[in-house]
Order: structure tokens, then C-alpha cells, then sequence
């Protein structure tokens, strides 16, 4: 990336975000892409903000923390904000507790959401943003250890990350994981989770490191149509066996855990295809894909807390299921249209000025937009 939007990452956001709300939706095919989806968002997200900050750091000689932080703040409370004032009136309308529920809406707000295993706590209907907690935990430690690791060389740094990573994809899989309490502590807490992110933030060192000695790497064709394919076979293939949080047995919860690392592994390959080649499927940067890659952080949000409302509501068994899904994505997919337009847009004109006056415009279209 130098200066100009990466359509081939804005297509992976894209499927990223429609793997997800399919899982939602409870489409049978693709029980499990909530799973696979949320990966590919870690690794984007590890694979962008570290690219962002090495940009700045090799061109400025330093890491501007309250820069970064105020542009993190830009992109994300404005969308958040609505979501939650809009979630909680909508949970309380259809007859949640009103306490219980400004409770759940102060943890998410806080980035605290994935800590609930830890104390007990419930979040819904903002269930599904215990993932926005593990990324914004992971951008306020993140740019703090590029700056005191400024003069080790990268190399060394990538070892230390690949460390990191396979630590935590030990403890994911340690402790009483067959059981549904120590399946929880495992999936969604920050020591066990960050594997993923991790795994972007050690594509882009490595992909840095080897730009800076003129090296290329250009991964063969055939590992990306057999990385697609892999996603989206761990996207069904176990939820075409159990359906996910349908069976608690053991082995189920041992293979949910396992999905995600296998994900892992397809999503850094397709990443490093998108930054590498220029030889991409067409239907990677179709506009329609491109469109749900724009308003995917809006639709996160309002999916999840939609879909977690009216299941409460009306059930979520047989015909009934399907159907709330579906109506949940519909009416998702407008309020993030209008979320996207009129409530992110405006501050991200305020997050791009601020980036290019406190770098001249170092920093590439696609991660001030995405990242």
C-alpha cells in the first residue's frame, strides 16, 4: 500500500462482515461464520493499525500516541454511541430490565464487554460487542509497545509477537475448555482471544520487515483459492454438524475453539495476497461487496444488537429463527446505511484532517478509512 485504497482488503472486510450477519441470520449453510468472520476482522485489524503506526514511525521517527488515540476515538464512539442510546431504548421497549440493561450498555462502553465470563456479568442485547472490547484493548496496549520497541530491530520484535500469539493460543486451549464456563473464559477472554490479532500484527512486521530489505514475497496463486475455500468450509462444515451453542457437549466446544486458529491461517494468507498481488478474483472488489465493506463497522453493531432483541422476543426455534434473522439483517443493513452516511462520515473528514496534518499524509487511504 503506498498512497492509495486497497480495494483487495476492503473486499475481505466485505466478506468479513457478510460471514457474520449470515451466522446471524442463521442461514444453515454458514452456522459458523460468525466465528470465521470476527477472525478475518482481527486480522485485518492487527494487519492495518500495525502497518499504520510502522508507516509513522519509520517517516516521522517517532509514534504520536495521543494522535493515534484521538483518531481511534473518531472512527469509533460516534457509531458506537448511537448503537448503544439506540440498543438500549429498543431492549427496555421490548422489556428489558432497565438497570440490567444500562449496565450491559456502560460495560460495551467501556470496552469491557469480552471480560464477562470473568465477572459474571450480561451483557445483552450487546452481546456481540465483547469483539470490539479485545480490539480496543489490543490499540491501547499496541502502539505503546512499537514505541518503546522502536530501536530493536523488527525481526526480533516478530519473534517476540509470534510468541505472544502462540501463548495465547495455548491458554485457549488450556483449562477446562469442555465445559460451557471454561469454553467461555476461553473464547472471549483478552489472554485467550488475541491470537488473531496477533496474527495480522505479525503479517504486517513480517511484510515490512521485507520491504526494507528489497525482498519480495509474492505467495504462489493456488494458496489463495485454496484459502477462500478453507474459510468458508470452516464457515459451515461444523455447523452443518451442531449448529453453534446448540450442543454442549465436549467435542463441540473443543471444535468452536479450534475454528477460529484454522480461520486464522486462510485469513493472514488472503491478507498477504491483497498487500502482495495485484492478481485478485474480480468478484473481490464488486461494488456490492465494496458497499457492505462500508458500512460493515455500523452493521456490526447494529445487527447484533437487533437480532439479539427481537430473538428474545419472538424465539428463535424452527421457521421463526430463520425468519428473525433475517428481518434482524434487513432492518440492520438501513439503520447502518444511515449510521454509515450521517454519523461516521462526518467524523471521518475530522480523523482524515487531523492525520494529515499531524503527518503531512503519510499514512495510506485505506487504513484512515478502514482500520
Amino acid at each position: 500500500m503506498t498512497g492509495h485504497r486497497n480495494r483487495g482488503l476492503d473486499g475481505l472486510r466485505g466478506l468479513a462482515i457478510l460471514l457474520v450477519v449470515a451466522s446471524h441470520s442463521r442461514i444453515p449453510v454458514v452456522k459458523f461464520g460468525g466465528t470465521t468472520g470476527v477472525t478475518l476482522f482481527f486480522v485485518l485489524s492487527g494487519y492495518l493499525i500495525t502497518t499504520l503506526l510502522l508507516t509513522e514511525r519509520e517517516r516521522a521517527g517517532t509514534i504520536s500516541l495521543r494522535r493515534f488515540y484521538q483518531r481511534r476515538a473518531l472512527r469509533l464512539l460516534p457509531a458506537l454511541l448511537v448503537a448503544l442510546t439506540g440498543g438500549t431504548i429498543l431492549a427496555i421497549a421490548f422489556g428489558a430490565p432497565v438497570i440490567k440493561t444500562l449496565i450491559a450498555a456502560g460495560t460495551c462502553l467501556f470496552y469491557l464487554g469480552n471480560l464477562w465470563p470473568l465477572f459474571h456479568i450480561d451483557i445483552y442485547p450487546f452481546n456481540v460487542l465483547w469483539s470490539l472490547a479485545l480490539e480496543e484493548q489490543y490499540y491501547l496496549l499496541w502502539p505503546v509497545l512499537l514505541v518503546t520497541t522502536r530501536r530493536i530491530k523488527t525481526s526480533w520484535v516478530l519473534s517476540g509477537v509470534l510468541a505472544m500469539t502462540l501463548t495465547s493460543l495455548v491458554l485457549r486451549f488450556t483449562g477446562e475448555v469442555t465445559t460451557p464456563a471454561g469454553y467461555d473464559r476461553a473464547y472471549y477472554l483478552p489472554q485467550s482471544g488475541a491470537w488473531a490479532i496477533l496474527g495480522g500484527a505479525a503479517t504486517a512486521l513480517y511484510l515490512h520487515d521485507r520491504r526494507a530489505t528489497k525482498s519480495t514475497l509474492t505467495p504462489p496463486q493456488w494458496t489463495w483459492h485454496v484459502s477462500i475455500v478453507g474459510l468458508l468450509l470452516v464457515s459451515s462444515v461444523p455447523g452443518l454438524r451442531t449448529g453453534l451453542y446448540l450442543d454442549t457437549s465436549g467435542l463441540t466446544l473443543v471444535t468452536i475453539l479450534a475454528a477460529g486458529p484454522v480461520a486464522s491461517v486462510f485469513a493472514v494468507i488472503l491478507v498477504t495476497h491483497c498487500v502482495t498481488t495485484r492478481n485478485l478474483p474480480a468478484w473481490l472488489t464488486h461494488p456490492v461487496l465494496l458497499f457492505f465493506a462500508h458500512i460493515s463497522y455500523a452493521l456490526y453493531l447494529w445487527e447484533g444488537i437487533i437480532d439479539s432483541v427481537l430473538k428474545l422476543k419472538f424465539g428463535e426455534r424452527g421457521v421463526v429463527n430463520l425468519v428473525v434473522g433475517l428481518i434482524s439483517t434487513v432492518i440492520a443493513i438501513g439503520v447502518a446505511t444511515a449510521s454509515s452516511r450521517w454519523v461516521e462520515a462526518p467524523f471521518l473528514r475530522r480523523k482524515d484532517r487531523l492525520t494529515s496534518t499531524g503527518r503531512a499524509g503519510i499514512i495510506t487511504e485505506n487504513t484512515q478509512r478502514t482500520a
